[in-house]
């Protein structure tokens, strides 16, 4: 199932995970790493077996190893 829309992840993502039951979740995120954080805590709490990659136009060493410890299992660039 894809889910193709912005959601607020402290609101939104909870109820998209438990009724789609996605196969992936990809985060497209810019300047907003807060955003990132808080979709990562959710899908960890709500859908822990859902993996995570997290789109971004560029990242460095230290965004990437920070969404990786955060619970993404990859990090990349468009």
């Amino acid at each position: 199932a894809f889910l193709h829309e912005a959601l607020d992840p402290a609101r939104d993502l909870a109820d998209a995970l438990t009724q789609i039951a996605p196969e992936m979740l990809i985060l497209f995120a810019e300047d907003n790493a807060a955003d990132v954080d808080a979709a990562l805590q959710v899908r960890a709490r709500v859908a822990p077996e859902v993996p995570v990659v997290v789109v971004r136009n560029r990242f460095d060493e230290a965004t990437m190893s920070q969404y990786m410890r955060a619970g993404a299992q990859d990090v990349v660039t468009l």
